[in-house]
């Protein structure tokens, strides 16, 4: 967790999960090891971020239309766009003073699974649970307080499974999700998508996904019974999303997205 805080007595916490697509089996999660290390191990994360001065402050070529943050790895910092969630300006962002969390992505599982399995260790449940102790212990979240919880890509779908859980488990905290192109939807492929490296309908990507990770606990009582037949359809954006009992801000990026490469207009 990369944390920019604020001050004692503020209660505001939003709280970002890094995005990053994610591994559907053993094939593609150890050729994921080999291509991507930083996706499937924290072990050559720097311990501290920084921000970027205003003037090199630069959106990526492939920036999604939503706000955004990213991070290098060597030495970590961020690099916030314009505006948005991550801005200080306070006459455009009314979070811009709060103490902000952003969680980065090392278990290619969308933050859904917790297992180990394939020699690796796919543990989003379990790390979504570690930062959230954290901030109750020693960063001043208790009731009162207000959580935006959210992310992108990746991080997106693994905050729309979570939230439930989070604002339950948080009684007297004011929960909301914030969903940054998280509306998977269940459409063919329209052709071969070199960029994926994947493949395969993103429908079936869930159900792989399921299949290994342990994703139970992300999977409501409600949602498990509604598609007892293809559960998988619980992780899914356009499925899921919609039986969220708390509220959530939705944003559906038209580029950088696996989902809108996929299909031809």
């Amino acid at each position: 967790m990369l944390l920019r805080p604020c001050c004692p007595t503020l209660t505001a916490f939003p709280q970002y999960l890094e995005g990053g697509y994610w591994c559907i089996g053993y094939d593609s999660c150890q050729g994921r090891a080999q291509k991507e290390p930083d996706q499937v191990s924290s072990s050559s994360w720097g311990s501290e971020a920084r921000e970027t001065p205003a003037a090199v402050r630069r959106p990526p070529a492939n920036a999604s239309l939503a706000p955004l943050l990213t991070l290098a790895a060597h030495p970590p910092f961020f690099q916030t766009a314009a505006g948005g969630i991550f801005s200080r300006d306070s006459t455009t962002n009314p979070w811009a003073a709060a103490s902000f969390a952003y969680v980065r992505y090392c278990s290619s599982d969308a933050w859904m699974g917790s297992v180990s399995t394939f020699g690796m260790q796919f543990r989003g449940q379990d790390i979504v649970a570690a930062v959230l102790a954290d901030l109750q212990a020693k960063r001043g979240l208790a009731p009162g307080a207000r959580l935006l919880f959210g992310g992108c890509s990746a991080g997106a779908r693994g905050a729309m499974v979570h939230l439930d859980n989070v604002a339950a488990a948080l009684p007297g905290v004011e929960v909301r999700g914030m969903l940054d192109s998280a509306y998977w939807i269940n459409l063919a492929p329209s052709g071969s998508d070199a960029s994926d490296a994947l493949g395969g309908s993103l429908i079936q990507q869930a159900e792989d996904v399921y299949g290994f990770a342990n994703t139970t606990g992300v999977i409501s009582a409600q949602c498990a019974q509604l598609y007892a037949a293809t559960p998988w359809y619980c992780l899914f954006g356009a499925r899921r999303a919609k039986r969220s009992r708390d509220p959530l801000t939705p944003a559906q990026a038209s580029i950088g997205c696996h989902c809108w490469r996929r299909l031809t207009f």
